[in-house]
Order: structure tokens, then sequence, then C-alpha cells
């Protein structure tokens, strides 16, 4: 019996350490939203909170790109694509540190979340029970939905919708993708389409601002337009639609990263209350606008000559061990609030001091857990990816 070809994965400049920019927005922007929560201190960053969002409009991109390229290289080079091998790679690169810490943060949450000063009720068995399943099912993003969601979830596993929402997609698209394979751009714009639906046009029926929030945040058709986007990329990639940018001159292939990186800069760090009615009415479509220059950002990234300088030192190794400080991050921002603010140092929130060393101190955390993770804990299940290419 003829062997299928064996699949070589393509290393592509900067992405790692552009997967660790995105981590490190979405710890920072989340230590910001902390402290106005907390306090609607006078120190809080604008743009912080922002950074959050961001973060995870490119990591939704990122993964449709990464995912859909080796899925796409597969087709061509094989002529079909084997499901229940990329189902196993998902499971072994995501479900043993997914269920590990949800499950720890699940049975200890109660003891965690009043010993670190974050609530004083008690967890009942009724709310235990209910973050299990939605946990178990990767569907957390569904809780808000519902309305079934409580302060333990809010507390250690909150930021798992993303994860969610990232695992509902791609049980839908890898089976889907294969059916459509003799097809493949059709269904991507079909993909692209589903999801500027939810976007852009679903939510202008709601009044809720919680609903809006929600549909244009947290929930997956929503999230096609990303992933979608970075599909879309990865089959240009993949046959070869962007030799053309070996015809730009260097100049030229600079102008082209500037006219993305400009935007997004100014999106995040723009004060709103400067804004002028007209650019106010764009940020309205914030969601969409983002996945766009996040896509933007990742093409300048992968080009030759690019002015992105990503692929060593701190962000390469963020990239490496992104997936850690993600999962980690909720627990070492509720441990670095409450060293902090618990004795010896009680220092206060209001202070300029507590501002940045709250983010570093959640960061450095989130850093540590991650590696010790990495290194102790999902090495063994990564090394078993091989054998399922």
């Amino acid at each position: 019996m003829a062997q299928s070809p064996k699949l070589k994965t393509e290393y592509f400049n900067n992405l790692d350490g552009l997967r660790g920019v995105a981590a490190l927005c979405v710890i920072i922007g989340h230590c910001q939203s902390w402290i106005f929560e907390q306090a609607n201190v006078k120190v809080y960053v604008p743009w912080g909170f922002k950074l959050a969002g961001f973060g995870v409009d490119l990591f939704f991109v990122l993964s449709g790109f990464l995912i859909s390229f080796n899925l796409l290289t597969e087709i061509k080079i094989t002529g079909v694509l084997q499901v229940k091998k990329f189902y196993i790679r998902r499971i072994l690169r995501l479900w043993p540190l997914y269920f590990t810490f949800g499950i720890f943060a699940i049975i200890f949450g109660t003891t965690l979340a009043v010993g670190l000063n974050y609530t004083k009720e008690i967890q009942t068995s009724h709310q235990m029970l209910i973050n299990f399943v939605f946990m178990s099912t990767f569907s957390v993003n569904l809780m808000t939905f519902f309305h079934v969601g409580n302060t333990y979830t809010s507390a250690f596993i909150g930021h798992y919708w993303s994860l969610a929402a990232e695992e509902q997609f791609y049980l839908f698209f890898a089976p889907t993708l294969n059916y459509f394979r003799k097809h493949i751009l059709i269904f991507l714009c079909i993909v692209i389409s589903i999801g500027f639906f939810f976007n852009e046009i679903f939510i202008l029926f709601l009044h809720d601002k919680k609903e809006i929030q929600y549909f244009s945040y947290e929930f997956t058709l929503g999230r096609f337009f990303h992933f979608g986007i970075g599909g879309a990329m990865a089959w240009a990639y993949v046959n070869g639609k962007f030799k053309t940018q070996n015809n730009l001159t260097l100049w030229e292939k600079y102008l082209l990263q500037i006219c993305f990186l400009v935007p997004t800069y100014l999106f995040i760090f723009g004060d709103d209350l400067y804004l002028t009615p007209a650019i106010k009415l764009v940020l309205n479509h914030l969601r969409t606008i983002l996945a766009l220059l996040s896509a933007g950002i990742i093409l300048c990234a992968i080009m030759k000559n690019s002015i992105f300088l990503l692929e060593r030192g701190f962000l390469k190794y963020c990239g490496k061990i992104s997936f850690g400080m993600y999962i980690f991050h909720l627990l070492a921002l509720r441990l670095a609030a409450y060293f902090l603010q618990g004795e010896p140092l009680f220092v206060s929130i209001n202070s300029t001091f507590f501002t940045w060393a709250f983010p570093i101190l959640t960061t450095a955390l989130s850093i540590l857990f991650a590696t010790l993770s990495f290194r102790y804990f999902e090495k063994p299940f990564l090394n078993l990816k091989k054998n399922f290419r």
C-alpha cells in the first residue's frame, strides 16, 4: 500500500513573535480593565482596555491563517484532508492544559477566590456543575448568552470563551473544508460572509447593549469573519498569490507595512475624546476593522524585508509559550493584585506605581507558569503530534 506524502510544516517569519505580542496585549489589557473596574482610578490608561480586544482579534486571524495553511497544504499535496488526524493534533495541543487547569480552577474556585480576596461568596455545587459542563463542552462563550455566568468563571476561566469559539469553529471548519475541497475559495467566501453578517448586520436589529457586545465579541458565528479572513490569506499563499510581493521595491514594501501599522496604532492608542464624529462612526465597526488590520499585519510580518523584528528574544519566546500564558494569566492577575495590595506592601490601587507594577508582575507570573507548564507538562503531548501528520 502506497504511503501518503510526508507533509512538511512551513515556518513563517515573525509569527511566533506576533503571537507573543497578541498574548501580551491580552494580559496588559485585562490588567488595565481590572484596575478601572475596581476603582475607576484616574491613572487608568484608556487604550489599555483596547489591547485585550486587539490581542484576541489578532489571535483569531493568526489562528485562521496558520491552521488553514496546514489544512490547505495537506489537501494540495494529498488531495484529501485527514480530519481525524487534525482533531487528534488539536486535542494533543489544547486539551491537556485546558482541562487540567479548568478542572483545578473549578474545584478550588472558592478557596482561590476567597483566599485572594476576590470574593467572600462560597461557590455552590450548582455553580460548580454549571462551570464544569460549559467548560468541558467548550461552550464557555455561551454562558453569557444563557445568563448563567458566575463569579468563579469570570475569576479564573472567563477567558476560556475565546478557546470555546475557536474549537467550535474548527469542529465545523475541518470536515466542511474537506467536503468543499474542490471549491475552497467559494467556501471561504461563505465563511467570511457569515461572519460579516453577524458582525455588522445582525447586531443592527438588537437594542440591548449587552447583546450587541456578546454577538460582536463572543459569538462564534461573528468570529467566522476573523477565521475566514485568515483562511483566505492561507489560500492565497498556498496558491502562490503572494508572489507579487517579490515584484515590489524595498520602499514599496515599507510603505505597505506602514499603511497597516499606522491605522492599528491610531485605533488602539488614539484618544476617543478627540475623535471626529466620522471616525467615531468607523469605530462602531472596530471588530471588522481590526480583523482586516490584523490580516494586513500578518501579511507584512511574513514578507521579505519586513520591518518586524520579532524572530528572536523575548517576544519569540512568549509566542512559543503563548497558550500557557493565556491559560494562566487570570490566575496570575489575581495573585499579583493580592501580593501588591496585601501585607507587607499595601500598595494603593490609585498609585502610579500600582498601575505599572501590576501588569509587569502579572506578565512575569504568567510567563513563569507557562514556562513550567510547557517544559514539564505540555511537551510530551506536543511530541505525540508528530505521529499524526
